[in-house]
């Protein structure tokens, strides 16, 4: 069983988080309404994990709550997307790296707690203000 089984992404503007997502990750979002909240449900991974977008009454604190890292194929264009969706990059695509002891140069770290391979990431927020990241091997 996989320990993350349900995301919740809070929103602001319903209409705008579901276009948002929807065209970045290019996810199929079903519109559901769930005790009376609006709830944007996708499935990622063949139903290995879902979650849904929730409509709030307030915008998100800034830095609060888990940040989810998107596995993606390429960087480039999901940050692309990511901008042309009025989202904010906070930090580019950036090599996971380990400062060895000397403090002098970064080095790659071969096998990444997240998959065991080297990888990238990149930090952005989304149309609602929701911190987010994205992760990939190159």
């Amino acid at each position: 069983m996989n320990l993350i089984r349900w995301i919740e992404i809070s929103a602001y503007n319903f209409e705008r988080a579901v276009s948002f997502y929807s065209y970045v990750f290019g996810l199929e979002i079903q519109t559901k309404l769930f005790n009376g909240i609006p709830h944007g449900v996708f499935t990622i991974n063949s139903g290995t994990l879902s979650g849904a977008i929730v409509k709030s009454d307030g915008l998100p604190m800034q830095n609060a709550g888990p940040v989810l890292f998107f596995g993606v194929i390429s960087m480039e264009e999901t940050l692309k997307r990511i901008l042309d969706s009025k989202g904010i990059i906070e930090k580019e695509k950036t090599l996971i790296t380990n400062k060895p002891s000397d403090g002098i140069s970064d080095e790659p770290i071969p096998k990444t707690f997240i998959d065991n391979h080297v990888g990238f990431y990149a930090v952005f927020r989304d149309s609602e203000g929701n911190k987010m990241a994205l992760y990939s091997h190159s």
